[in-house]
Parts: structure tokens; C-alpha cells; sequence
């Protein structure tokens, strides 16, 4: 064994980034007394710097564990437990129940759901209050309803095999950025020629399941409208054309409206608008080519009002430095 090997071997049993955990410790302790004020942005920075700790003092044997193993299985016991029910069976009264129970609750095997159950203790879904006992958290509760429990099938149905041929689909193709919609790794892992959106209007369930997830994607966030974001009352309502049958705003390819949901109650008593005054585009372009993208707004432009309607696009913006998975 070389001195090379010897101490890559030494490397992967020390933690990832020692030097970082002191000051990292300090910013978890400034923000966690931060976090007693409820402060949302103190979550996130307390939140933020958890993670940075977690990866920090991480050997690189354990995050080759944790990706390999951890992540991957998972999500196969999340989409297990929905599709048995177990977090409607578990409950929300925070009261313990046992594998027994929960396995006459389900129909599953006993011994099957107990291995089950102590994966998800072991990634914090649920927690183990004994021997075969558990109870619920926020997280399983949330679970118990579908409008959240959809995104897990989801993923199988239409996301996961697209994900897991990126590597190969980025092979073929010499590592070039892709640019076609029609010939993704999407395509070559569902063994398909249509797009994601192709499927969801032909799939029903596709499309309840997406549209759910995506009524719950951005609950949490700061949005637009909120104060210190865009201007609404000087760009918006100022100066609008109020008409019988006009319309104030747009929200193109906005699932069940829950944006607009929200911007109305945000924004009550709002006056109607000739034209329309806004075009809305949340989360839509970043599914696109740039030449469909041209193609989305220039359709969009053609049914505006000259002067006077505008174009809003609200949209995942990766930064040039720490981005950030959330």
C-alpha cells in the first residue's frame, strides 16, 4: 500500500471540513437564540448552517453511506408508507401506537412493517418512543393528507426513471447542454417521445398528483406580492382600467390557481382591469429551451395591451455562488 493510498484511506475516516466546525458552532448557537423570536428568516439561516455543520463534520465514507444507501431507500419506505396508509394509521394525536396495531391497521406483515418503521425513525419521519413504538411528527402528520403524500408517487410515476438515466443520457450525447424538449434523459428513461406535460394531460392521476404537489411547492416562501418584492400597488394597481368583464391578472399555466388564490387574498378588493394588465409566469420557463421560451413569450406579448400590460415572471433563479437546494 502506498503512502498516497494510506492517506486517502485516512481521509475518508476524518470529518469532511474540521476547520469550518468551530465558527459553524457559533453561528448555529447565534442564530438558535434568534429562532426563540419565531423569526422565519432565522429558521432558514439556523436551518442552512445545521446542514453546513451536518456535511462538515461528515466523514467521506459516511456521505458515500448516506447517498448510496440512506437517500435512496429513503424514498422507497416514504412511498411505501403512503401507499399502506401507515401516517393516517399513526395519526396526528401524538399518542404511540405499536407495530401491532399498525400492521392490523394497514394489512401488512408484522415483520415487514417493523423493519419499515425503524428506517423511517431512522430518517426522522417518525420517532421511536420504545420497542416496536412510535409516534408521529409534524412531518408524518403533514403525510396524512394527500395534497402533500402526492409528490412521493409522483416521483416514481413520472420523475425518477428520467433522473437516475441523466448519467447515461449525458454520456450519448458527449456531455452537451440539452436543448431539444423531446430528447432528454425524461425521454430515454420512460422509453418515451413525449415531454413531462405530454403525459400529465393524458394521465389523470399524473396530472391530480402534479398539480397537488405543486400547490404545496412554494407554501412558506416569501411571494411576490408580499411587501418589498414587486411593486403591486405602483405597477400594478395605479393607474389600471377598470372595465365590467376586464381582467387584472393572468397566471399562464397556474395548475389550480393557487398563486392567484393568494394574490387575491393578499390583495383584496382589487379593481378590474382592461387588457389584461399582467401576465404571470410562475415556475414555467425554467421547463423550457431558450427558443421555447422566446416562442412562450412572444404568444404571450401578442395578447397584451400595448403601454399598459406587463409580464411577470417568477422563476428559480440558481446564483453564481452558494447555491442552495431548497
Amino acid at each position: 500500500m502506498t503512502s498516497n493510498s494510506t492517506d486517502i484511506e485516512d481521509l475518508a475516516l476524518s470529518s469532511n471540513l474540521p476547520d469550518t466546525v468551530p465558527d459553524l458552532l457559533q453561528t448555529v448557537a447565534s442564530h438558535g437564540k434568534d429562532l426563540i423570536a419565531q423569526d422565519h428568516e432565522a429558521r432558514l439561516k439556523l436551518l442552512e448552517a445545521a446542514r453546513s455543520l451536518t456535511y462538515a463534520l461528515e466523514t467521506p465514507r459516511e456521505a458515500i453511506i448516506r447517498h448510496c444507501w440512506s437517500e435512496s431507500t429513503s424514498y422507497a419506505a416514504l412511498e411505501t408508507a403512503v401507499d399502506i396508509n401507515l401516517f393516517s394509521a399513526l395519526g396526528t394525536d401524538d399518542k404511540p401506537k405499536t407495530v401491532a396495531e399498525l400492521a392490523e391497521a394497514t394489512s401488512v406483515d408484522p415483520i415487514l412493517l417493523g423493519r419499515l418503521m425503524k428506517h423511517l425513525a431512522a430518517i426522522g419521519t417518525i420517532t421511536e418512543t420504545g420497542y416496536n413504538e412510535y409516534c408521529p411528527t409534524g412531518f408524518s402528520k403533514v403525510l396524512t393528507v394527500e395534497r402533500y403524500s402526492d409528490a412521493f408517487p409522483l416521483m416514481t410515476r413520472r420523475f425518477t426513471k428520467g433522473i437516475m438515466a441523466l448519467p447515461a443520457f449525458l454520456k450519448k450525447n458527449n456531455y452537451q447542454n440539452p436543448t431539444s424538449p423531446t430528447d432528454t434523459a425524461f425521454q430515454m428513461g420512460y422509453e418515451t417521445d413525449m415531454g413531462f406535460f405530454g403525459h400529465v394531460q393524458q394521465e389523470p392521476l399524473t396530472a391530480k398528483q402534479f398539480n397537488n404537489h405543486m400547490s404545496v411547492y412554494a407554501q412558506g416562501r416569501v411571494r411576490w406580492m408580499d411587501p418589498g418584492f414587486y411593486p403591486v400597488q405602483e405597477q400594478l394597481i395605479d393607474g389600471v382600467a377598470i372595465g365590467e368583464d376586464d381582467v387584472l391578472l393572468v397566471d399562464v399555466g397556474g395548475s389550480f390557481g393557487h398563486d392567484l388564490s393568494d394574490f387575491r387574498r393578499k390583495w383584496p378588493g382589487l379593481p378590474r382591469s382592461s387588457g389584461a394588465r399582467a401576465y404571470y409566469m410562475h415556475s414555467v420557463l425554467h421547463d423550457w429551451p431558450d427558443e421555447l421560451c422566446r416562442k412562450i413569450l412572444a404568444n404571450t406579448v401578442a395578447a397584451m395591451r400595448p403601454g399598459y400590460s406587463k409580464v411577470l415572471v417568477n422563476e428559480n433563479v440558481i446564483p453564481d455562488t452558494g447555491a442552495y437546494w431548497t
